[in-house]
């Protein structure tokens, strides 16, 4: 067994996800320990016994890690930075065009050009157990030889940052996991969950072909990816008895590309979705989880995967933007299908999702570096207070008026409860609002009505709901809960309910 061990000197990490430049990544990826030995070697020694080390490692199968689960993200800023200087002409004539003049100019400071940059930084929270959390040790279980063991530790004590120059560490090896970082959160390869976080791993022939794209000038590709579960070392929670019918194991889709919508586009992404989903399936016509009709044009009256739209909500800085999607399957559905359409071969797919005139949105699986509003547990957190981030679509239109037509919707919505698998009995109070609880959601009247199959509009509102005890989430209730109408969140802080 080998162990590198790296300590976060500043006490945060700071690198780029390779799939978004404003993404942190966390923990870091073994690829990108490995490049750090490879840039090492070659800007130190050179050493035919490190090549051999790291060819040896290359080699070997993904690591385990141990390293903080618990993480604060600092919000992202552009900053603005110099370019690259210019080159200028060294003859100047009359045949001297304008646009090599200008550009010529552009070393001057005045002149010169700004690109905007992101440094995304995270910080491991502090233990109170004496665990050291800016430690991170990848574990191999194989024992090198000796040579190969003196040689990673020559690299190791050479490499000085990880990531970001701006985040400096302090790196070492070990046969065994240090003390300090025994009670750390363990990661562990070889998940076959589509919830598990993937993180890049090195692969045999990664040290020639790093050394191939530096040596022609280029960028290094990013590596295979390798599905990680986290087992944390914390207790677990006590089980909440009250849940909906739908799996609080959310397989969230996060946006990659395309343009940006905000939550009054509910309906038309989560169409999008659905159909891209279907057409993607292997088994034609799709299933009946997948597709919500147990024959052509009958509805099935069992539970269906969900589509939610997580929007950024929430906050002071709450804008209703759509940054992602969940998928919430029911909570007894076991399926190998889903694996098959959203990975290609072994890597996560990209879903391209077509709206005609309103343009596309690219989706793909969630890694393990994401924003607070993609994390599962903000959507299905236990909690005694939920409030709609889309206006719950009531099953038919109140009929009364008045206080008539609020016991009229207030019995719908317990009803709704009902269906999803919540006993009426923990119904404490029920609040019909024009706006949401959340800061960031758009009113009822920002939002289109969905459409009967007569033609006629489904009337909808903002709830908030109270439970006697503790529900756990995901909670959609109403007409529209499959197409991302009826989204709740738990309430926290000041918020009402």
């Amino acid at each position: 067994m080998i162990a590198i061990c790296v300590r976060y000197l500043m006490g945060r990490a700071v690198a780029t996800h390779p799939s978004s430049y404003e993404l942190a990544e966390w923990p870091p990826h073994p690829d990108r320990l490995f490049m750090a030995l490879v840039a090492a070697w070659g800007e130190t020694h050179r050493s035919p016994a490190a090549i051999a080390a790291m060819r040896w490692l290359e080699q070997q199968p993904a690591p385990e890690l141990r390293a903080a689960s618990d993480i604060h993200r600092r919000d992202v800023v552009t900053v603005f930075v110099p370019t690259n200087d210019a080159s200028t002409p060294k003859k100047v004539d009359d045949k001297t065009s304008n646009e090599v003049m200008a550009d010529g100019l552009t070393v001057l400071p005045d002149k010169r050009g700004k690109q905007p940059r992101f440094f995304p930084s995270v910080r491991p929270l502090a233990a109170q157990d004496g665990t050291d959390s800016t430690v991170v040790v990848f574990v191999w279980e194989t024992d090198p030889t000796p040579e190969d063991r003196d040689a990673l530790n020559d690299l190791c004590r050479r490499v000085t940052y990880l990531g970001h120059s701006s985040s400096p560490v302090e790196c070492w090896t070990g046969s065994a996991v240090p003390e300090v970082a025994e009670n750390l959160p363990l990661w562990k390869p070889g998940s076959t969950r589509l919830t598990a976080s993937r993180l890049r791993v090195p692969t045999k022939g990664r040290f020639d072909e790093l050394e191939r794209l530096y040596g022609q000038g280029l960028r290094p590709k990013p590596s295979k990816s390798e599905a990680y579960d986290v087992e944390s070392t914390e207790p677990e929670e006590i089980a909440c008895s009250h849940r909906t019918v739908f799996s609080p194991d959310l397989i969230v889709l996060r946006q990659t590309g395309g343009r940006r919508y905000g939550l009054e586009s509910t309906p038309q992404l989560t169409r999008a979705l659905r159909d891209t989903l279907m057409a993607l399936s292997p088994a034609q016509p799709a299933p009946e989880w997948l597709s919500g009709h147990s024959e052509p044009g009958q509805p099935t009256d069992r539970p269906h995967l969900a589509f939610l739209p997580l929007a950024n909500v929430g906050h002071a800085h709450g804008d209703g933007r759509i940054m992602g999607f969940a998928l919430a399957p029911p909570a007894e559905l076991q399926t190998p299908l889903l694996h098959a359409i959203l990975f290609d071969g072994a890597e996560p797919r990209v879903l391209n999702l077509t709206l005609g005139k309103l343009g596309e949105m690219q989706l793909e699986l969630a890694c393990a570096s994401r924003p607070q509003t993609l994390l599962p547990e903000v959507w299905t957190k236990p909690s005694k207070r939920w409030a709609t981030v889309t206006p719950m679509a009531f099953d038919r239109h109140p009929k009364g008026r008045g206080e008539n037509a609020f016991d009229e919707i207030e019995k719908m919505v317990m009803d709704a409860c009902e269906r999803v698998g919540l006993a009426r009995q923990i119904i404490r109070s029920v609040n019909i609002m024009p706006v949401s609880a959340h800061i960031g959601s758009p009113a009822n009247r920002g939002f289109p009505c969905l459409q009967r199959k007569s033609g006629g509009n489904i009337h909808h509102s903002h709830v908030s709901i109270t439970f006697t005890d503790e529900v756990r989430g995901p909670l959609m209730l109403g007409a529209g809960r499959y197409r991302g109408y009826g989204l709740f969140r738990p309430l926290t802080g000041g918020a009402f309910a």
